[in-house]
């Protein structure tokens, strides 16, 4: 009978948990904010025995889920946020269960909020360039999560995907040298993974970004811009537009390339590339 009991609240805890995740996607409810307290506390122990050794040998033991519930009321102060952050990394690789326990509490999404609050300015709105003195550090670890994430579970990827802010977003950070590396990885991830074509145009002051980019930089850009573009030709899309399909009413994959096309020297700059040698510095 003990047994059964315990299956039966580990299949209730199921329960909970696939009703979080299926509202947290569909944004209908509050989330990790619908969930008891007790709860919240406890989520931790319902990994394998490893997990509950642990939980119960750690006195004051913060619960993944209680720590994204902090992450999610409000945006904590920056030496509070940088600790989370990397609390919840470190966790994130610790086991699988601990992966299922961010995942069921909507880790991906509330990460996902974080980066792109750290990235906006002026009324919410992407700017095509970060914020003065913005936590590339803390930045650069919200990017590495959701790329993990990404590459783990196809359905969380194609979840992120259809977030045309989290890519545009992606391709501005692909301008700092320090964040370039996962969010190209994240970025190729999610335009590869999407069901539908990414629409450029959401991605702040394309000309801009494009001009300001390191030869180094244009080549990492391209790769991003070589997976949209590989993306439209394998659903057949870029063989001839339709006749209805001229301006202003283009398509998704006719703006882009139109969008491409206008830019400043931009074909020339990656013919340049191609003619290159050695890779560009």
């Amino acid at each position: 009978r003990p047994l059964r009991s315990c299956a039966m609240h580990m299949s209730s805890s199921r329960n909970v948990l696939s009703i979080v995740v299926d509202r947290e996607l569909s944004g209908n409810a509050r989330g990790l904010r619908s969930l008891p307290p007790r709860f919240l506390a406890g989520i931790d122990a319902g990994g394998g025995p490893r997990d509950r050794a642990a939980v119960a040998a750690s006195r004051g033991h913060v619960g993944t889920g209680e720590l994204l519930l902090q992450l999610d009321s409000e945006m904590p102060a920056p030496a509070e946020l940088r600790k989370l952050i990397a609390d919840l990394s470190a966790r994130l690789g610790e086991s699988a269960s601990q992966r299922e326990v961010f995942l069921c509490c909507g880790g991906d999404a509330i990460i996902s909020r974080v980066l792109l609050q750290l990235c906006r300015r002026e009324a919410g709105r992407p700017s095509a360039r970060l914020p003065e003195g913005a936590p590339l550090d803390v930045i650069n670890e919200c990017t590495q999560i959701l790329a993990e994430l990404a590459m783990l579970d196809l359905q969380h990827a194609e979840a992120l995907a259809s977030r045309h802010e989290l890519i545009g977003t992606l391709f501005l950070l692909m301008a700092e040298p320090q964040a370039v590396d996962a969010a190209l990885t994240l970025a190729q991830e999610l335009l590869s993974a999407g069901q539908d074509v990414f629409p450029l145009t959401a991605v702040p002051d394309l000309p801009g970004l494009i001009g300001r980019l390191s030869p180094r930089g244009l080549a990492l850009v391209s790769r991003a811009l070589a997976v949209l573009l590989a993306k439209s030709a394998e659903q057949g899309l870029d063989a001839f537009p339709a006749p209805e399909c001229v301006e202003p009413d283009l398509c998704v994959v006719c703006a882009n390339n139109a969008a491409l096309l206008a830019l400043p020297s931009f074909l020339a700059r990656v013919v340049a590339l191609l003619r290159l040698r050695s890779p560009p510095a």
